[in-house]
């Protein structure tokens, strides 16, 4: 993973926690973190690795995930079985649903497809 997009992942992961933190918007922070710039060298696998050293991060993006109420849009869950689940309301087939137990990769995995649905709403 080249350094700059290591920065990049390192910002990207607190988003979820710096949105409750700062008076700033998604797209301001994603911004901030330098995303829009990068967001094609970025992947779930890069991003989990970073997740792993910071791992209370998940709690913050399952957190994250219950706040929001639009009625389209990505979530992160996770059931009574222990695995963890990325859907998308409303599903569809266009849509991968993704269970799994590692959190790290549920998390990167929601993570990605959240930003990447606001980069394309407002960053075509």
């Amino acid at each position: 993973m080249k350094e700059l997009t290591k920065k990049v992942i390192e910002r990207l992961v607190f988003i979820a926690s710096d949105f409750y933190r700062v008076d700033k918007s998604e797209v301001a922070l994603l911004n901030e973190a330098g995303y829009f710039e990068f967001h094609d060298q970025i992947n779930e696998n890069e991003i989990a690795e970073i997740l792993k050293m910071h791992p209370h991060l998940i709690a913050e993006w399952l957190r994250f995930s219950e706040d929001s109420r639009s009625s389209f849009r990505w979530g992160f869950g996770k059931g009574n079985n222990g695995d963890y689940c990325v859907g998308h309301w409303p599903p569809g087939k266009e849509f991968e649903e993704i269970i799994t137990p590692d959190g790290f990769y549920a998390c990167a995995a929601f993570i990605k497809r959240h930003v990447e649905s606001i980069r394309i709403l407002f960053k075509k």
